[in-house]
């Protein structure tokens, strides 16, 4: 789950490392509308986790419902690698927009 104006990571782990890929790309969508891509540098990796990082004002503009995150990688073979589409629900803010920081 995601709360709209939130700066916490999004994290996936997979069933293998990933820290080797020479690329990975994860996606996220609404509906057919890509929200934001993240390429391996922008993204932290360690082993078989990669931690996508979000921005507060980016995710306060994201509407309530469900998204969809993608992700593919180029293995050391040169193959591409796809894994399973995850869902990602995005709910309101309950403190109705109040900054921690000013």
């Amino acid at each position: 789950m995601l709360i709209q104006g939130t700066n916490i990571p999004i994290k996936i782990t997979f069933d293998m490392s990933v820290a080797t890929f020479p690329k990975l790309v994860a996606t996220l969508w609404s509906g057919t509308k890509r929200v934001k891509k993240w390429e391996k540098s922008d993204m932290t990796v360690q082993g078989d986790t990669i931690y996508l990082p979000l921005e507060e004002d980016e995710t306060r503009t994201y509407k309530r419902g469900k998204m969809t995150l993608n992700v593919k990688g180029l293995n050391s073979s040169n193959q591409t690698v796809f894994w399973k589409k995850a869902t990602i629900q995005v709910e309101e803010r309950e403190d109705k927009g109040e900054d921690l920081i000013s």
